[in-house]
C-alpha cells in the first residue's frame, strides 16, 4: 500500500516489515493486524481488519498510521516483547 500523508509518502513494498501482530483469524468480522515497517529513518503502522474491527471499512479501512521512534518501540514492548 503506498499513501502520502502530509508531505512523505509511505510505501509497505518498498519499507521493511520488521513485526505484525494479530488480533482473531483472517475471515473473522473482527480480525485486526499491525505491521511495524520502517523506511529509511520512518516508522510506521499498516493496520488492516475485518469490516466490525477498528480498521475494518465502516472506520476508514486499511490505512497507514506513521509513529515515532518512540511509539514505534513503544508499539514493539507492548504486542511483541511481552508475548515472548
Amino acid at each position: 500500500m503506498k499513501k502520502k500523508i502530509f508531505y512523505k509518502y509511505y510505501d509497505t513494498d518498498n519499507a521493511t516489515l520488521l513485526k505484525r501482530h494479530c488480533e482473531g483469524s483472517e475471515g473473522d468480522p473482527y480480525f485486526a493486524s499491525e505491521s511495524l515497517y520502517i523506511q529509511g529513518r520512518e516508522w510506521f503502522l499498516y493496520c488492516e481488519g475485518g469490516e466490525c474491527s477498528r480498521y475494518g471499512k465502516a472506520f476508514g479501512g486499511a490505512g497507514i498510521i506513521p509513529l515515532t521512534e518512540y511509539l514505534a518501540s513503544k508499539w514493539y514492548r507492548k504486542y511483541i516483547v511481552r508475548q515472548g
